[in-house]
């Protein structure tokens, strides 16, 4: 069986098994969403009433009918509707999902980047100026919270200073800063993880050679540390993807863009089964289909590297 035939597989068994948790996971929180329903309407909550929801969305079942059937309509494409608004759920998480993606996905990128940039310049003069800005942005971002400096910035740009809105109708001010915000942060741990690959392709000695041949640290370094270097980036960076849909609520909330990580918050306060479990099915096939992507890239950098 070739590699992509057992990565498929791979995934196929784990797809299953997270929508055995997805829709097992929302069961076992405390509290009822009929509850909530009902109290959302100002229905009594009467046991006649509770029988009649239930006999509608179908709570009534066996845990083991529930599920077939779920599942059955989730792979048809029809991921219910929510309890408490009604919308159809996979509408209206892919109407979302563009938010949380622009947002979060171009934080994440321009993180690497910048953790390229910045580690590839740190390393190229030990102890200099850009190695001190990296210990100070690495210390920054794993220690001072995120929540703060986006109240600040809010503070600073829409309050004081009046040069963005980030609470009226055009979203994309607060998806930019968010952006910004994202890649600060993410971008202070990778920078040690470019730090620490470049440094290890610098104490090879045939890299010692070539210096002393006449090639600048600066070309050899670019064309013969890029490849172990991104290859490491990369795979630091793999995991954070799955931060991408849900890990933004904070920032989401803080500068009220409508992303999915809004959306679930909401629904986990009413026990939205319904939303939940579109929510981490959505969450698996997004990681699939990263993990294909970003395998590809390691196998082509590998196959450069190799060919060098």
């Amino acid at each position: 069986m070739t590699n992509l035939g057992k990565i498929f597989l791979r995934w196929l068994g784990l797809f299953w098994a997270v929508s055995v948790v997805a829709f097992l996971l929302p069961r076992l929180m405390p509290d009822y969403p009929v509850h909530y329903y009902l109290q959302q309407y100002q229905l009594p909550v009467t046991p006649e009433n509770i029988q009649i929801v239930e006999e509608q969305w179908g709570l009534n079942r066996s845990l083991f009918v529930q599920y077939g059937h779920w599942l059955g309509r989730f792979i048809q494409g029809d991921w219910g509707r929510a309890y408490m608004t009604g919308l159809d759920v996979r509408t209206e998480l892919f109407r979302r999902l563009p938010y949380s993606l622009l947002m979060a996905c171009g934080g994440l990128l321009l993180g690497g980047l910048w953790a390229y940039v910045l580690g590839f310049l740190a390393v190229l003069q030990e102890n200099g100026f850009w190695g001190k800005v990296s210990r100070v942005h690495t210390l920054l971002a794993s220690t001072f919270p995120s929540l703060i400096s986006g109240v600040l910035l809010i503070y600073l740009l829409s309050n004081r200073w009046k040069l963005l809105s980030f609470y009226g109708e055009h979203k994309l001010p607060g998806i930019l800063i968010s952006s910004l915000l994202i890649a600060f942060y993410q971008s202070g741990h990778l920078t040690r993880i470019v730090i620490r690959h470049l440094e290890e392709v610098k104490a090879q000695a045939y890299i010692q050679t070539m210096q002393t041949r006449g090639f600048s640290l600066k070309t050899v370094l670019w064309k013969y540390g890029y490849h172990y270097t991104m290859y490491g980036l990369l795979s630091a960076m793999l995991p954070q993807f799955s931060w991408v849909i849900g890990g933004t609520s904070i920032l989401e909330y803080t500068f009220a863009i409508p992303g999915i990580s809004a959306f679930l918050i909401d629904s986990i306060s009413h026990r939205d089964y319904v939303v939940i479990q579109g929510y981490l099915m959505l969450t698996i096939a997004w990681m699939f289909g990263m993990h294909v992507i970003v395998e590809g890239l390691l196998v082509s950098l590998q196959q450069e590297e190799a060919a060098l």
